[in-house]
């Protein structure tokens, strides 16, 4: 049986996920086990998800095609290259902002360009950001009273 690309990477993400866990079960205090704990618990069944679509894909017979003729699986191919690239430059995008900005400026940020960049209207692009801002300030900080990272920038004042 030949693996797939796509088995690759989701065993890598289960790498990752089981990772996350151990190295959180390290730390001494809850509420700094507490994050990264629900993170990689989240990254791992989801990984064990995409794994079983993965499995359960059963081959396609090869048919006989020309050289340099362009099929539906070659388009398909270059589609889901594209779309896990713009996935690949979200996350990486946020995860600069945050390092740079910070949990409570690069959320209502990254939501707000994200939203217009899909098309959304400007009220309901606005309203989102502000609302899960909010659900995160109420979460972090009132709920389990934890400070999240204030960024590069803002950690200097």
């Amino acid at each position: 049986m030949k693996i797939k690309g796509s088995i690759l990477v989701t065993g890598l993400f289960l790498l990752i996920g089981l990772c996350g866990i151990i190295t959180s079960l390290t730390f001494h205090y809850w509420e700094s086990m507490t994050l990264p704990l629900i993170t990689s618990s989240l990254v791992i069944i989801l990984a064990c998800i995409q794994l079983g679509l993965d499995l359960r894909k059963r081959p396609k017979k090869d048919d006989s095609v020309k050289k340099g003729e362009t099929t539906a699986d070659d388009t398909l191919k270059k589609a889901e290259l594209k779309r896990g690239t713009i996935i690949l430059c979200w996350t990486a995008g946020f995860a600069l902002a945050t390092y740079i900005l910070g949990f409570y400026i690069a959320i209502p940020v990254f939501s707000l360009a994200y939203l217009k960049t899909h098309s959304r209207r400007w009220l309901t692009s606005i309203l989102f950001a502000v609302i899960i801002t909010g659900f995160i300030y109420l979460v972090f900080n009132i709920v389990l009273k934890t400070i999240l990272y204030r960024g590069l920038i803002f950690s200097l004042f």
